[in-house]
């Protein structure tokens, strides 16, 4: 790959990614239901009308599976927020309790990851272009196992120093398991799972990794769980592209997926141990 050569297809795929994701996750709250639909299916329908022209142009072209996952991202996002709050609806909770919460995003994960698999299948590609693979398992557990759990007891450490209680945490600890597993399965086959693989070809290992690191800070632009959001997003950025070259290096989910939930446990711990447990 020539030196420059790289340059226009990282930045077109970036503008569509962030497109995609910004509109479906970061300003989506700020958007009229009515506008936003209308969009996102007009978005869906481009990537699927584009990934078909590419397909018939260019049957097995590397950009034809990067617009095929965008498709697919959108379509799932979409899905899954369609039909968001089926699982608390089905057992009767609210998003005022632990168990409503992790509900909440188990249920919109299960959706999401439902959407992607069946879109992938349909269009010919396997579970391997999305790391669903046993992969390095050695390295994968050797890294995946000691980040999750140094950063749980973390953030049990943090928990009992700002005063939550050992009860407490035993209470909502299954419930926070529930929230960050699904939360990081979820995330890592959305952004980098679909991507990483496809956009390799196109503009090289490590700037693939970057350009989905940047999709994925871009899309938690939204967050409200944080007094300092541009810290936030730098060291979530760093954590991103530490997630890529851990998936790309092992070759599998596993690891990501174990060191993006720890991750979440630092913050999801003190915001569960503010909520109750249902009875």
């Amino acid at each position: 790959m020539g030196r420059r050569r790289w340059i226009p297809m990282f930045l077109l795929i970036l503008v569509l990614s962030l497109v995609m994701y910004l509109l479906s996750m970061t300003f989506a709250a700020h958007i009229s239901t009515d506008l936003q639909v209308k969009l996102r299916l007009l978005l869906i329908f481009s990537f699927l009308v584009a990934a078909l022209v590419l397909r018939a142009a260019r049957p097995g072209g590397d950009i034809t599976g990067v617009v095929y996952a965008l498709f697919v991202a959108s379509s799932a996002t979409f899905i899954s927020w369609q039909f968001s709050g089926w699982g608390t609806r089905v057992l009767n909770l609210t998003l005022d309790s632990a168990e409503g919460i992790a509900v909440a995003k188990a249920s919109s994960a299960v959706l999401t990851v439902a959407v992607i698999l069946i879109l992938m299948k349909v269009g010919g590609y396997g579970r391997r272009t999305m790391f669903l693979r046993r992969g390095r398992l050695g390295l994968g557990l050797l890294i995946g196992v000691p980040s999750f759990l140094a950063l749980t007891a973390l953030a049990v450490l943090q928990a009992i120093d700002a005063g939550t209680t050992v009860e407490t945490l035993r209470r909502v600890a299954p419930w926070v398991l529930v929230f960050v597993f699904t939360n990081a399965f979820m995330e890592e086959l959305l952004f980098r799972g679909l991507f990483l693989r496809k956009l390799e070809p196109i503009v090289g290992r490590w700037r693939s990794n970057l350009l989905v690191a940047i999709a994925f800070t871009a899309a938690h632009m939204q967050v409200g769980y944080t007094d300092d959001l541009p810290l936030f997003l730098g060291v979530l950025f760093v954590l991103a592209l530490a997630w890529g070259y851990v998936m790309q290096k092992t070759e599998s989910l596993l690891a990501p997926v174990l060191f993006h939930a720890g991750a979440d446990m630092l913050i999801m711990m003190a915001i569960f141990s503010s909520y109750g447990v249902a009875t």
